[in-house]
């Protein structure tokens, strides 16, 4: 793993730990798997990634534009045990409903199953929807969001500010702190540099 230290040098650490490549790629932290339980307005981790609720209710872009703000994008959900883990950790009643990171992209064909994209542009094909979902009931059902825990947190596809209460579930990277050691291996470096060119 690569750190940039002081005055752009870029020092090589072996962690254990990986990050957000160049391009935005997240890499999987394989020897974090956190589970904590905490109030609704801090982060939670687990498997690598932090997560929280939106602070207020809202429609759906303006909870991804929250999440975003955060550093993150709305949840992308890879397997049944990431799903039922947020419904444990966010769902405070039966009837609460989570807004996720799928929703459907313009030009939107092939309804109501076809156009389905994750909005963090990762590529999971974990699919979670309720009996007879997605519908388009109304032909604007373009967003989806977790159903309460009455309906086995199954997925149903949503109009823009969905149905009944709900907030949206934030996903991001786990921020890896530059450790301080490293910054005096740096500082020690640059001075070192400095001496010896005076010497020269």
């Amino acid at each position: 793993m690569k750190l940039k230290g002081l005055a752009g040098i870029v020092l090589s650490v072996g962690l254990g730990l990986s990050a957000v490549n160049a391009k935005g790629a997240s890499v999987t932290y394989e020897d974090v798997n956190i589970v904590e339980k905490a109030d609704e307005n801090t982060w939670k981790k687990f498997n690598g990634h932090e997560y929280r609720l939106t602070p207020s209710i809202s429609n759906w872009v303006q909870a991804e534009q929250y999440a975003v703000s955060e550093g993150g994008h709305l949840v992308t959900i890879n397997d049944a045990i990431e799903n039922n883990w947020i419904r444990t950790n966010f769902q405070p009643s039966p009837d609460y409903r989570l807004f996720i990171g799928l929703y459907q992209q313009e030009p939107r064909t092939n309804e109501p199953v076809g156009g389905w994209e994750w909005i963090s542009g990762q590529t999971s094909t974990f699919i979670n929807w309720r009996s007879g979902e997605p519908n388009n009931v109304g032909n604007n059902e373009h967003w989806a969001n977790i159903e309460g825990n009455n309906l086995g947190g199954t997925w149903n596809d949503i109009p823009l500010g969905g149905y009944g209460n709900g907030k949206g579930v934030v996903e991001r990277n786990i921020s890896i702190p530059f450790p301080s050691s490293l910054l005096v291996l740096g500082a020690g470096a640059l001075a070192y540099a400095a001496r010896r060119k005076k010497e020269y």
